[in-house]
């Protein structure tokens, strides 16, 4: 429930790692879930979290 807690009281950026890190564990090793963010246009907002943020921020959003 960390990752709640954070999504709903962290900074921005907090708030962008969590949602990263959620989508990420979402979409390992499952291809439904893959074409569903892929479908909701949420690569893009993705992209740009690796393109912003610190060094360490964009390898774990790139993981």
């Amino acid at each position: 429930m960390d990752q709640i807690r954070l999504l709903k009281n962290g900074s921005d950026a907090v708030k962008e790692r969590a949602a990263a890190v959620a989508l990420r564990n979402l979409a390992a090793n499952h291809t439904n879930n893959q074409a569903m963010i892929g479908d909701s246009n949420g690569i893009p907002p993705l992209l740009n979290l690796l393109q912003t943020g610190t060094t360490d921020d964009q390898k774990i959003r790139a993981a």
